[in-house]
């Protein structure tokens, strides 16, 4: 995998399996339960490892919408970065 370089890009430059380097996260249990606690979603996969088990998980999941603000997090935070486009055609 070649990684794009730090800076500004346009998408003409990608190629298939070019990366960027995001930097990671790791998702906690506090961060699951102050999501629930602001957003009032506390569906019991997202609150307790039994009740995520009882439906065929390892553990506690994090919601989905939680986990995409992240991503967009670590995404808006790349070295790396492409510049906004738009079209109306």
């Amino acid at each position: 995998m070649r990684l794009i370089p730090p800076g500004h890009h346009c998408a003409a430059i990608l190629a298939r399996g070019d990366g960027i380097d995001c930097g990671a996260m790791t998702v906690t249990a506090e961060m699951i339960d102050t999501f629930a606690d602001i957003m009032g979603h506390r569906f019991e996969i997202h609150m307790s490892d039994a009740a995520a088990r009882r439906h065929g998980f390892g553990a506690r999941v994090a919601h989905g919408l939680l986990v995409m603000s992240l991503i967009d997090g670590l995404k808006n935070g790349a070295p790396a970065q492409f510049r906004a486009s738009a079209s109306l055609d």
